[in-house]
């Protein structure tokens, strides 16, 4: 799921980062008003370059898993085309009546 970084976390006046919300990090769970500075990082997530970005997260009896900063998916890409119908799905056309 997508979300604010502000609405996970809080930059204070001094430039530390404090948790808003329960939230686990690479397995370190930051509970609420814990500060840390910018320079932090917790496994791939360095929190001076994810300030202000869209974050992908899961939530889960109201703990929230950062997953990684959010990347939109690609615009270069054509949507796939519409699904076949089976040809099981229809009678099947006797062998004469193709010709």
């Amino acid at each position: 799921m997508r979300v604010r970084f502000n609405e996970v976390f809080a930059v204070n006046g001094d430039g530390s980062i404090s948790a808003k919300v329960p939230v686990v990090v690479v397995g370190v769970k930051l509970d609420p008003g814990m500060d840390f500075g910018r320079r932090v990082r917790l496994g791939n997530v360095h929190f001076a370059a994810v300030a202000g970005r869209d974050l992908e997260v899961d939530e889960q009896a109201g703990v929230t898993y950062l997953l990684r900063p959010y990347v939109p998916p690609p615009h270069d890409r054509a949507a796939p085309p519409p699904r076949m119908v089976s040809a099981m799905a229809a009678e099947p056309m006797p062998f004469e009546a193709a010709r």
